[in-house]
């Protein structure tokens, strides 16, 4: 034998490296075992180029089904007349040689004699990629060694060799096992249901297997017995504290399901105390108890009831008080009353006063109000104080749960509640500071586009003052995206026109549409804009009131930096209807990011529907816009049609 390495080419999937006569051969991908496996391999280099890989355990165990898998690895040019001889002597029954080889399999003989048998396998060509594998089965019969000598010839060639000798080990004991379940808690009075599994691992079967349980605790066993669907016949039998199941054997890899139920007659921790034996030795005690663990828990009824009050006071911006009032009807105190309310949407948190315990998460938009115990008959409440800030209809709906365990409610059709208001516009309809007189004098008392012309041009008389327009910040979409289409049949109350605008996907500012008049009218004997909506989408805008003040210089206005901004007055609707809505001018708000000045009511210089961002998509569909007068001018929208 030469020292040196040399690669099997075209198999990349294996080496062989040959070191003073002493050949190591490994593979990747599983071995046929399936097990820790010993792959030592001494080996010749023959002509062929033909490796020998023997895989084996490190042991056998007597009496259990086991083998030796000899791998043939062909060089890249393949070889022929190849010959497999593997030589074994002890004490063992020899199986079936099974063979997987490629293209020709491999035919093979076998022959016994008293301590010893010769495994004898031939093939005429073997080639790569795959590996030629041969199986030789055997069951080990007593204890002691089992020797394999493996040889591999090639044209009467001798390629490779591998001797090992294998100790066969005796079993002793049987590793015997018992696992379970039991629900973790229940009420007292109901029942409880829990499982068990006797299981051997082995080596050896388990025989007078016995399964013992006590039950520790307020409780009594109601039933045990082995499942009928067990595999190992076995028999039960119980008191109100204790049972035990026998097995007359376990076999290796066998179980036994016990199933039992229990009913727990008082309050408190309740176990099922587990334990196995077999009359083998059990080198693994440690897996032979096995204990559940059962809270009994007396119920109690109540029947907890929820009512929610509004306040008469309905105006944005203003505070909206709520009354929630939690009553427990009996027969049994209610152990932890809980009250949630996600408060409304378009409001904004102010207070909330329990009469008892303690309130949380009202300004990150949900309250959390523990009550506490209440006894039967008892009641507590909740003062609530919320801002409006949208001009819509607002719904608050909130809810009671008693969250103590074993605390049932006997009517759940009481624990919630819902009230709805219309929030309305300041009743003062006084606009402070004197209005500085617009441009183009005072406007007339017509409505400033019924549109009932069919186009988009705002006339007064023969003469035009303005028209329509929409804008967007350019990062969606927006139809039309010009007044030529704004006007289309359609309407409200007879109408025969009105203007309809959709869009989606803004990430800027957004889009607008609205009526421009060219330059600043005073509009001071009107204390509001009137307009009908049609709104889909999202339902939400904000109309909006330019003045002269904060329009830019190069736009016809005062303001020279910082310009462009709106009074603003936000509107949801919650469907699809038509509506007609009215802001009163008291109620516009200046949007914040433009020059600070107060809202003027001589110097108006138009009307327009804003949609931002998070308010798309939209679909608006606007008709009759006008101003309007006294004597009462109230923010607030009506549906006027579906």
């Amino acid at each position: 034998m030469t020292r040196g390495t040399r690669r099997l080419a075209g198999l990349g999937r294996t080496l062989m490296t040959v070191l003073g006569g002493v050949v190591a051969v490994g593979c990747n991908g599983p071995l046929p075992d399936g097990a820790p496996v010993d792959t030592r391999a001494s080996a010749l280099s023959g002509p062929s180029g033909l490796g020998l890989q023997v895989i084996a355990p490190p042991s056998f165990n007597l009496s259990e089904p086991s083998g030796i898998t000899v791998n043939v690895l062909p060089p890249p040019a393949g070889a022929t007349d190849v010959t497999v001889r593997v030589d074994l002597t002890g004490s063992f029954t020899l199986g079936p040689t099974l063979n997987r080889s490629f293209p020709v399999p491999f035919v093979c003989t076998q022959s016994s004699v008293p301590g010893g048998a010769t495994i004898s396998c031939h093939s005429d060509q073997v080639s790569p990629p795959p590996i030629s594998s041969i199986r030789v089965q055997l069951t080990p019969t007593a204890g002691g060694m089992i020797s394999a000598s493996t040889t591999l010839t090639a044209a009467g060639v001798l390629q490779a060799t591998d001797a090992r000798t294998i100790a066969v080990t005796v079993p002793d004991s049987a590793d015997v096992s018992i696992s379970g379940y039991a629900d973790y808690s229940a009420f007292v009075g109901n029942p409880v249901y829990a499982s068990f599994t006797a299981y051997n691992s082995g080596p050896l079967p388990a025989t007078g297997v016995t399964v013992t349980f006590t039950l520790n605790g307020p409780a009594a066993f109601t039933s045990v017995q082995a499942d009928p669907w067990s595999p190992v016949p076995a028999t039960c039998s119980f008191t109100s504290s204790s049972a035990t199941c026998t097995a007359a054997a376990l076999p290796v890899f066998g179980y036994v399901p016990i199933s039992m139920s229990f009913t727990p007659n008082a309050p408190g921790d309740v176990t099922i105390a587990a334990a196995v034996s077999a009359n083998e030795l059990d080198r693994s005690p440690y897996n032979n108890t096995f204990t559940t663990f059962t809270n009994a828990v007396q119920p109690h009824y109540a029947d907890l009831a929820i009512a929610l009050t509004p306040g008469h006071q309905t105006v944005i911006g203003k505070p909206l008080e709520y009354n929630i009032k939690v009553t427990n009807k009996g027969p049994e105190t209610a152990g932890a009353a809980s009250v949630y309310d996600p408060l409304p949407y378009g409001t904004t948190f102010v207070s909330a006063t329990p009469s008892q315990g303690s309130c949380t998460g009202g300004e990150w938009g949900g309250l959390q109000c523990e009550v506490g115990p209440l006894a039967s008959g008892a009641s507590a409440t909740i003062a609530l104080v919320v801002k409006p800030t949208v001009l819509a209809q607002v719904t608050n709906t909130v809810s009671v749960y008693d969250w103590m365990y074993g605390d049932l409610d006997v009517d759940y059709s009481n624990n919630d509640a819902a009230a709805t208001v219309t929030v309305h516009g300041s009743t003062n309809q006084l606009v402070t500071g004197p209005p500085t007189k617009g441009g183009c004098g005072l406007w007339p008392g017509a409505p400033i586009d019924s549109l009932e012309d069919g186009d988009s041009f705002l006339r007064l008389g023969n003469k035009t003052i303005g028209g329509w327009f929409v804008t967007s910040d350019g990062t969606g979409v927006q139809s039309p995206a010009s007044p030529d289409g704004l006007v289309v049949p359609g309407g409200t109350r007879g109408s025969k026109f009105m203007v309809s605008s959709y869009g989606y996907g803004f990430w800027n500012w957004g889009a607008a549409l609205g009526i421009g008049f060219g330059c600043p009218y005073d509009v001071s004997r009107f204390h509001g804009v009137r307009f009908d909506v049609k709104a889909g989408g999202t339902g939400q805008f904000f109309v909006e009131v330019p003045t002269f003040e904060i329009l830019g210089s190069d736009n016809g206005g005062q303001c020279t930096s910082n310009c462009y901004d709106y009074y603003r007055a936000p509107i949801y609707l919650p469907d699809d209807s038509w509506y007609q809505c009215t802001i009163a001018f008291t109620d516009l708000r200046q949007a914040g990011w433009g020059m600070s000045a107060p809202f003027d009511v001589g110097a108006v210089t138009g009307t327009q529907f804003n949609i931002e961002t998070w308010q798309a998509p939209y679909d608006l569909s606007i008709d009759n816009v006008a101003f309007v007068a006294p004597p009462k001018t109230q923010t607030g929208c009506v549906r006027i049609s579906h």
